[in-house]
């Protein structure tokens, strides 16, 4: 019998074959516009102060208000030597399923944390996402803006698309 860890993690192959089976099913160009859509959210969401980097700032928001969550973004593959971020990660897939939020995996979580990180020159406000970064569990959350964006409308139209194409939660590579 195969152990947990070895059921619940993927190795690089099982992800190329993975994401071979996305696209098959989403198509190529279906997954570009999910990857252009997310991009352009995270790129407002940061701008904003809505993005929360890592496992306790995200815990925090899913707790305290599940509904202003527009999309979760975990990575697909989880280190196998980790078993607590595993597990913390594998709870909060669960719990986004049962609270109807959206979750989207991520092949590359490295190129998310790219994305996503603050940085000295444009992320002055909140010094406390320094401190968060240093969590390398990959997970993400978008909180909602407190009016109406076009672009995280969009990022959610998009991925429901590509839910009803798969019917399964799409997993998207974003670019290096």
């Amino acid at each position: 019998m195969m152990p947990l860890m070895d059921k619940l993690s993927l190795n690089c192959a099982d992800s190329e074959m993975l994401l071979s089976s996305v696209n098959a099913k989403c198509g190529p160009s279906r997954e570009a516009d999910l990857v252009h859509a997310l991009l352009e959210s995270l790129r407002i969401a940061k701008m904003e102060y809505r993005i929360r980097i890592g496992l306790s700032s995200s815990l925090k928001i899913l707790e305290i208000d599940p509904s202003s969550v527009v999309m979760c973004v975990i990575p697909a593959m989880r280190a196998k030597k980790d078993a607590l971020t595993h597990l913390q990660l594998t709870l909060i897939e669960a719990y986004c399923t049962e609270n109807d939020i959206r979750l989207l995996q991520v092949l590359s979580p490295e190129e998310l944390l790219n994305i996503v990180k603050p940085s000295a020159e444009t992320d002055t406000e909140d010094d406390s996402m320094e401190e968060e970064f240093d969590d390398d569990s990959g997970l993400v959350v978008i909180q909602a803006a407190s009016y109406d964006n076009e672009k995280d409308d969009e990022l959610q139209k998009i991925y429901d698309l590509a839910c009803l194409h798969h019917n399964t939660r799409p997993i998207i590579r974003l670019p290096s």
